[in-house]
């Protein structure tokens, strides 16, 4: 009996053990496109000129995503399909040099809103203390 019972018991620990677990499903990311909407919607509504400034840098940052995806999509496109890594890099390295101004003046805007807000955290504290 008892060695039955032992059987039943390896029997029921490696099935669950090898048992498929369940997890929740992940929510689908939105797309850029979605997002860009979603924007667009809220920036016609009566919001501060913070939000306003965060949300039209977000928004021209985005459309830039799209823009260059779509480029590099289309070279990549124009490729042949036995084209090599070389020709590949070339293409990418192409659309990175057609964009490299936009993402530089992108970078520096980011950059100095970072900047006045280390300040403004500076100033807070000096304030406080």
């Amino acid at each position: 009996m008892k060695f039955l019972s032992a059987i039943l018991v390896i029997a029921a620990i490696s099935t669950s053990a090898f048992a498929k677990k369940e997890r929740p499903e992940r929510p689908e990311r939105p797309r850029a496109g979605a997002v860009i909407e979603r924007i667009k919607n809220a920036l016609e509504g009566d919001l501060s000129d913070r939000k306003k400034a965060y949300l039209e840098h977000r928004l021209a940052y985005l459309e830039l995503n799209v823009d260059m995806r779509q480029a590099l999509r289309d070279a990549i496109g124009d490729l042949a399909e036995d084209a090599t890594d070389e020709e590949r890099k070339a293409a990418r390295n192409s659309v990175r040099d057609q964009f490299s101004d936009q993402l530089k003046s992108v970078k520096d805007q980011r950059r100095e809103i970072s900047k006045k807000r280390r300040t403004n955290r500076g100033d807070a504290t000096s304030a406080d203390g």
